[in-house]
């Protein structure tokens, strides 16, 4: 009976610790001696991408997975979205840690560490990647995964999407495509309108106020000059929301508002 407690209490222990919602605080120098205090960085604003990689083949997928999708962020909200590349139990030289990274396709707005203070037993169980983002004043989790989990894209963006959101960064640091929404607030439908000036793809969606995807409009392709959409919005509830677009590769992020 005894060991029976001890194995549940074991499992409940497990499940307690891969379940947790706020990060934990670190202070820890880059490769390049840099110091970095990550609840500082979060009460910034910053949202912070913790990549741990052996490294490994295995790791390489996921790992750039997230890094290509953090670069669709980094143009509109500069130096705000951190990608934190570490090694899993810091027994991995920096030089040889940045050389997989170069190999595997990890460009270079990366921050990589070689630090036991980066510890990834703190949010839960290891694994090959292992990736966690965390945001807010709060210090919140938003993705925590292992192995090939880690390198789901779909959750990756939401997370990011969520993460934005909760650093109040949803209104962007600059807006060179200059969005127009109109009417706003909306009632049945909303117009959205911008200038390009290169051939590329576009895709909307619509986020409630939790980060969550409200709607996805179809893929406009081989988009270029005058651009006026007309978004549905009858089926949205009264409430804020969010318009993301998603334009070359970039997300720039539009608040707008629903009245019936």
């Amino acid at each position: 009976m005894k060991k029976l407690f001890t194995l549940l209490s074991l499992v409940a222990s497990t499940a307690m610790l891969n379940a947790q919602t706020t990060a934990t605080d670190f202070t820890a120098n880059d490769c390049n001696g840099n110091a970095h205090h990550l609840f500082a960085d979060l009460d910034a604003g910053k949202v912070v991408i913790l990549v741990w990689v052996m490294p490994c083949s295995s790791c390489i997928g996921p790992s750039q997975t997230a890094y290509n999708i953090a670069q669709t962020y980094s143009s509109t909200y500069p130096g705000k979205i951190q990608y934190f590349l570490c090694d899993d139990y810091a027994n991995t030289s920096c030089s040889v840690l940045n050389g997989w990274a170069d190999n595997s396709g990890i460009g270079q707005n990366r921050t990589s560490f070689s630090n036991s203070a980066i510890d990834m037993l703190d949010y839960g169980s290891a694994g090959m990647p292992k990736i966690v983002i965390v945001a807010g004043a709060n210090h919140q989790v938003f993705f925590n995964e292992i192995n090939s989990a880690a390198g789901n894209a779909t959750a990756i963006q939401s997370a990011l999407d969520q993460a934005i959101i909760s650093s109040g960064l949803n209104e962007p640091v600059k807006n060179d495509l200059q969005i127009m929404l109109s009417p706003n607030p909306a009632n049945f439908e909303m117009n959205v309108s911008f200038n390009l000036n290169k051939t590329t793809d576009v895709v909307f969606q619509i986020l409630n106020i939790n980060g969550s995807v409200a709607k996805t409009y179809d893929v406009l392709k081989n988009q270029s000059g005058k651009i006026s959409y007309d978004l549905k919005v009858n089926n949205l509830a009264n409430g804020n929301y969010l318009l993301k677009s998603l334009i070359d590769g970039k997300a720039t992020f539009t608040r707008f508002s629903i009245v019936h």
